[in-house]
């Protein structure tokens, strides 16, 4: 991480509760960093362990940070939410996004609802990236959703289910869910493909755990 990107982290964005905006990563004697990301519904709690190769830039609970104030707040296009956390990771030199989602439970809504967030979590985070300095390639966003369970039921073909996105193909939820991208995350003009991993999260007597390795 350059001069520059360290000084802005530090001093260009506003605080929130007297903490600054990003949390810089601790590096141990393995060269990696790690957090235990955690987020509650009413079916209990989710605690996912992150551990980051490389330098990083933690905002744990970004979407109760404030945003890019210019994003229209719209319901129509998911553009007033955003994802649970994310982390800047700079390995070797290089800049990478990753963009986390706790869920328990996923079903077609909720898939397309998590889109949505990743959406508007893209769009502020590249415009935070400008400001530290740094670029980040398409080909270099990572998005993460955790699970227990898929609701997705064994027929994903009434018009419910299969109701696009604005200006979107219907497409089986299903096969979006599992085939490792977002392939159904509209971006204006052209659509854009992120990685995706589902990690599914095993119940104990502290809630729901996984593991994350970046």
């Amino acid at each position: 991480m350059d001069g520059y990107t360290s000084f802005a982290a530090e001093h260009f964005f506003r605080e929130k509760n007297g903490q600054p905006y990003f949390k810089c990563g601790v590096v141990n004697a393995e060269n990696t960093s790690t957090e235990i990301l955690t987020e509650a519904d009413k079916r209990g709690k989710t605690e996912l362990t992150v551990s980051v190769e490389g330098e990083s830039l933690w905002l744990i609970d970004f979407d109760k940070h404030d945003k890019c104030m210019f994003l229209a707040e719209s319901k129509e296009y998911g553009l007033h939410k955003s994802s649970d956390h994310v982390v800047f990771q700079c390995k070797d030199g290089v800049w990478y996004l990753h963009i986390i989602e706790l869920k328990t439970t996923v079903g077609s809504q909720t898939w397309k609802d998590v889109k949505k967030k990743f959406r508007t979590s893209y769009f502020n985070c590249m415009a935070l990236a400008k400001v530290l300095g740094i670029a980040i390639s398409d080909d270099r966003v990572y998005a993460y959703t955790t699970y227990e369970t898929e609701n997705y039921g064994k027929n994903t073909t009434s018009p419910a289910e299969l109701r696009p996105i604005l200006g979107e193909k219907a497409e089986d939820p299903m096969q979006d869910w599992n085939n490792g991208q977002l392939n159904s995350l509209p971006l204006a003009p052209e659509k854009k493909i992120f990685k995706h991993t589902k990690i599914q999260v095993t119940r104990t007597e502290r809630g729901l755990v996984g593991n994350l390795v970046c």
